[in-house]
């Protein structure tokens, strides 16, 4: 029987591998060559080995490969890989339709410039459609993305809902229980799940059932035993949540803080500016950067003001890059809510 075992080193067993073998070891030591065989590094990114056995060095079974004539003809070619929408319609323009299922997508800006607002409201967006979604908010509580996600459809203060509803006004409350009603009902997913083995199985499950869109707010949250160097911290994960969009058949949406000089500076934002960027720009299908964000004269949002995010497409691998010609989205920061921008 196929097993695995705890990590010698953390004692854990929920590293995100797959067993391959008779039996594996997982704890990061180098095993002699000649009793046992390095099979992979496993997405927490430690080393695993299974023992040698008198077959290792020959092929067994079929080829390893497969012929052109049996990939056209196989369900998964013929499906394509049709995206889910981001529910901005400037957003899949840009993106060629949208988010694609086994893709990277990374959401990047400096600190304060709504990164976290965004994500929120593609998931309340998406879910509205009826998509089940599975958000992994790792930087504060999930009650708090709830938080965020009701003032944004109701249109209300985050205050009132921080400050809690038995103080809230009747005008405020309507509008609370009416978009709590429409809420209610979503297919969206709350995790607060840190740990990336943790975080891996709990996307597993998600795709199991019937899940068809994974955000992770933010990278730099996401913990993994023995990894301390923000680089490593970052390479590492990126490279896990690619296998896992590719394993799950799911697109993953990530976001990504700029590094310190960047989120300082006032030059037009660069994926050289991903914070530890490691292989997070090489592992996304796209990355939107945040660059700009102001506050222009014009119409109010229930009271209001509107704030302006401009969003530049610095990786495209299935469109045109947007440096030139940024895409606007609308932000009303006291109710959390993001729209098309007004024209």
């Amino acid at each position: 029987m196929t097993t695995s075992v705890a990590c010698a080193l953390c004692g854990r067993n929920d590293l995100g591998c797959h067993p391959r073998g008779d039996e594996w070891y997982c704890d990061g030591t180098p095993r002699p060559e000649a009793q046992y065989v390095f099979t992979h590094e496993c997405l927490s990114g430690m080393k695993v080995y299974r023992p040698l056995t008198a077959t290792d060095g020959a092929l067994q079974g079929p080829p390893p490969w497969t012929s052109l004539d049996e990939v056209f003809t196989s369900d998964a070619y013929t499906k394509g890989a049709p995206p889910i929408t981001s529910g901005f319609a400037s957003i899949d323009n840009a993106l060629r339709g949208g988010f694609r299922p086994g893709c990277v997508y990374v959401i990047a800006g400096r600190t304060g410039s709504a990164k976290s607002t965004l994500i929120l409201n593609v998931a309340r967006k998406v879910a509205l459609l009826g998509h089940k979604v599975l958000l992994h908010k790792l930087e504060e509580h999930y009650i708090e993305a709830a938080w965020r996600i009701h003032a944004a459809a109701a249109g209300v203060d985050l205050k009132v809902l921080m400050d809690g509803q038995a103080e809230a006004g009747e005008a405020d409350l309507q509008k609370l229980d009416d978009a709590q009603k429409v809420l209610a009902g979503i297919p969206l997913r709350l995790s607060g799940e840190r740990d990336l083995g943790r975080i891996i199985r709990t996307t597993e499950a998600h795709a199991g059932k019937g899940g068809e869109l994974v955000l992770v707010d933010q990278l730099s949250h996401v913990q993994i035993p023995d990894v301390d160097i923000g680089y490593q911290h970052a390479t590492r994960a990126s490279n896990a949540l690619r296998m896992l969009a590719v394993d799950c058949n799911v697109p993953v949406a990530v976001v990504v803080q700029v590094n310190r000089a960047a989120s300082k500076g006032d030059s037009t934002l660069t994926c050289n500016d991903l914070r530890d960027s490691g292989a997070i720009e090489n592992d996304a299908a796209a990355v939107l950067l945040i660059d700009r964000v102001t506050r222009p004269e014009g119409l109010a949002h229930v009271g209001h003001r509107e704030f302006l995010l401009s969003i530049i497409v610095g990786k495209n691998r299935y469109g045109a890059l947007r440096t030139d010609k940024p895409l606007d989205i609308a932000w009303w920061p006291p109710c959390c809510r993001m729209e098309e921008m007004a024209l």
